[in-house]
């Protein structure tokens, strides 16, 4: 746990260049035999949440290879809208692993490895890009009881084409929240900072992240399936 704070406190600078305002949707679940089916979408209000900034839709279909181990196969569209300028288009094939880290009758961390094959509709070539979460829970009480909820992911480009980033760390991300259990599924709300350390200086976001995951009927959903990140 301390490992995981040490790489929040990295990620959680006091400045911040935009405050936003993230609200996601996170759908998971059984559907047919051993495939799972996930489906998030997220709405990113940027410019000091006056404006919907960022649109993403992303949907994959996997299975359980193993207890809490889950592998996936998707594709995510994303709109980004930025103010005074053409907005882009991005396509965004992705594969990814879920995996526990530790886990025990109370905090459990979780991992989640993730590749993307990043396009873009006005500029050629793609970039390959390379996300590692770890994610930690610990629960307040009971199985209906609010969890403490806090993750770390960096992002690292793997190889560029002209409009991406240099290869190397392009991102850093960080969450500090509560999970509050409502049924099977749970709303997850916090503190989110965005920073992009190759900027000269560095970008900051930070913003009021509201999540709502839904589980599907059927075995309980993998304890790595974290919400929503594009």
């Amino acid at each position: 746990m301390h490992r995981l704070l040490a790489l929040l406190a990295v990620a959680l600078p006091a400045r911040a260049d935009d405050s936003q305002l993230w609200t996601s949707l996170l759908v998971q679940g059984p559907v047919s035999g051993g495939v799972w089916l996930w489906f998030d979408t997220s709405l990113r209000f940027t410019n000091d949440s006056d404006r919907l900034g960022q649109t993403l839709v992303r949907g994959a279909l996997g299975t359980r290879l193993a207890p809490g181990v889950t592998a996936f196969g998707g594709y995510a569209f994303i709109l980004t809208d930025p103010p005074a300028r053409p907005a882009l288009r991005e396509h965004r094939p992705w594969q990814q692993l879920a995996y526990p880290i530790i886990t025990g009758n109370r905090a459990q961390i979780v991992g989640r490895t993730r590749l993307e094959q990043r396009f873009r509709e006005d500029a050629g070539g793609m970039s390959l890009r390379l996300r590692q979460l770890m994610r930690a829970t610990v629960p307040l009480g009971g199985p209906q009881a609010p969890r403490a909820l806090g993750w770390y992911e960096g992002f690292v480009t793997l190889s560029k084409a002209g409009w991406s980033p240099e290869p190397g760390f392009d991102q850093h991300r960080g969450f500090v929240g509560l999970g509050v259990p409502v049924g099977r599924n749970a709303i997850e709300t916090g503190y989110f900072v965005q920073r992009f350390p190759q900027a000269q200086p560095d970008i900051v976001n930070r913003a009021f992240h509201l999540t709502l995951v839904v589980n599907l009927p059927g075995p309980p959903a993998p304890q790595s399936a974290a919400p929503p990140r594009p």
